[in-house]
């Protein structure tokens, strides 16, 4: 994932409205955390590439991530085109303090609504139309009951028990992996093993023949420069 503006002006103007939105929010985010997103905020004023998932939440946040790089926007709309979740009930399982795959997701729904499951979301129940915070780690198939479709964005411990999920229930799902492009958004991240993510797609694609899913569908969105693999199932 990256964000990268050219025009020195627009750099700086940016940069300067993730300044006012910490300095407003402060509570929201730990020490550690800020310290991250007012670096990550300095990287960006001087051209470089941005790289920290908190620091492009608050860009989505604000609005500041050109279209053809936002990766929020892209998996959305990919999400819509699959499945069309205007009135669909969605699952998002690790929504990140910000919500912004769940808000998105909303804002192209009528009906439909999602809950999110995440323990370090800063948004309350209540805060937003048809998004149900739920505070705690997603428990599996029991958390999937009621739901139509099972999503998360740069899932990695979560994949599995989300895919294991959406096939105990026949749900279907959509989900973004870690792989060794996007893993440095994540300071605490695992290191990523490539065999062991081809194993899993692999076992995967086995799982989801095997069930009333349908096929395994990859997908990249390299129409913004983004490699890493979406995996999500296809009917009929």
């Amino acid at each position: 994932m990256k964000l990268e503006v050219s025009d020195k002006k627009k750099r700086e103007e940016y940069t300067d409205q993730i300044i006012r939105y910490l300095q407003a929010n402060e509570n929201l985010f730990t020490y550690e955390e800020r310290e991250r997103i007012i670096n990550g905020a300095g990287s960006f004023s001087s051209g470089f590439t941005l790289y920290d998932y908190l620091c492009l939440q608050i860009c989505d946040e604000l609005g500041i991530i050109p279209d053809d790089q936002n990766p929020y926007k892209a998996f959305v709309e990919t999400l819509n085109d699959v499945f069309n979740i205007e009135n669909k009930s969605v699952i998002e399982i690790g929504g990140g303090k910000l919500l912004r795959v769940s808000k998105r997701i909303t804002s192209m729904q009528d009906m439909g609504r999602v809950t999110v499951y995440d323990t370090n979301s800063t948004c309350k129940n209540g805060e937003y139309p048809n998004i149900i915070v739920v505070n705690r780690k997603f428990n599996g198939a029991s958390d999937a009951t009621g739901a139509d479709v099972l999503v998360g964005l740069l899932a990695h411990s979560s994949a599995k028990i989300l895919v294991k999920s959406a096939i105990e229930k026949d749900k279907d799902f959509m989900v973004a992996l870690f792989n060794k492009q996007n893993q440095n958004l994540f300071y605490e991240a695992e290191e990523v093993d490539q065999d062991q993510l081809n194993r899993f797609i692999e076992e995967t694609e086995e799982k989801v023949a095997g069930s009333k899913l349908g096929k395994l569908k990859i997908k990249r969105l390299n129409e913004i420069g983004e490699k890493y693999p979406i995996i999500y199932n296809v009917r009929g």
